[in-house]
């Protein structure tokens, strides 16, 4: 697990936006890169990407999973592609770019032949003094807003994990899974990936009891899952893996995290794109 703390300027009534990337799929002909653009487009100043795995798809013509449907490279080097796909992709955008995790496709990839693509992605777009985080699988984030005037610091905690488990069929399966797993970690946002589905949900409160006086502290919490920019079927005789499986398809696209500022702490809402 990787631990990182990030830094943010604000005035009170800012808006902060977390947009959370996963499964984007690159490679696969199915992966919607269009959306993807015009979901990279919505970004201001005040929008960050955190990214949570499985941006490649990785799957190379050694691998047991591998199908010519499904790949849209035009060489050997597909994972060359992929990245310089992705870098000139995110490259307008490096600078909202705070760190990208590694997925299931990837660290599967990264076993096989020693080479990290996220890690290298990384490299490509960070620059001396700005540098972008590998997260790793999973990632445990203090994000701390400063007052533009100096001090009034406001917190909150961001936990990802790529996620696990084969693709479900049965509504609410995976909120269910991965709320089980939040429990595990003190946070305000809790995001998960892999299983393609978006949702934002708010967590049963933790209760507690306020440090001096004797009445008790509601802590909010909540669970993201962040979507994914690969379509479940093709127009081909030959299926998706989604469509052998009967994965239920579902709608494309992240999840953004909206964070308002206020003089009394940080409102975290769901961004209805």
């Amino acid at each position: 697990m990787v631990l990182a703390e990030y830094r943010f300027k604000y005035k009170i009534g800012d808006k902060f936006k977390l947009m959370l990337l996963s499964d984007i799929h690159m490679q696969s002909p199915e992966c919607d890169t269009e959306l993807l653009k015009r979901d990279l487009s919505l970004i201001d100043d005040k929008t960050y990407i955190i990214g949570n795995g499985d941006w490649f798809d990785a799957i190379v013509l050694t691998d047991p999973r591998y199908s010519k449907v499904s790949d849209k490279t035009h060489t050997d080097a597909i994972i060359n592609e992929c990245i310089f796909e992705l870098r000139d992709l995110f490259e307008p955008y490096k600078d909202r770019l705070v760190g990208c995790g590694i997925g299931n496709h990837c660290w599967t990839f990264n076993k096989r032949a020693g080479v990290d693509p996220i890690g290298i992605l990384c490299n490509l777009l960070g620059e001396e003094g700005k540098p972008i985080k590998h997260l790793g699988y999973s990632a445990y984030l203090r994000l701390r807003f400063e007052h533009e005037s100096g001090g009034q610091i406001k917190t909150i905690y961001y936990y990802q994990h790529h996620g696990w488990g084969a693709g479900s069929t049965t509504e609410g399966y995976n909120i269910t899974k991965y709320a089980k797993h939040s429990r595990n970690w003190k946070a305000d946002i809790h995001a998960y990936g892999h299983v393609h589905e978006r949702a934002f949900k708010e967590l049963p409160p933790r209760i507690s009891m306020q440090p001096i006086a004797c009445q008790w502290k509601t802590d909010k919490e909540y669970l993201v899952l962040t979507g994914s920019y690969l379509k479940t079927l093709n127009k081909e005789v030959h299926p998706t893996y989604a469509e052998v499986k009967g994965i239920n398809p579902s709608p494309l696209g992240c999840s953004i995290v909206c964070l308002e500022i206020t003089s009394n702490g940080i409102i975290i809402t769901e961004e209805n794109k």
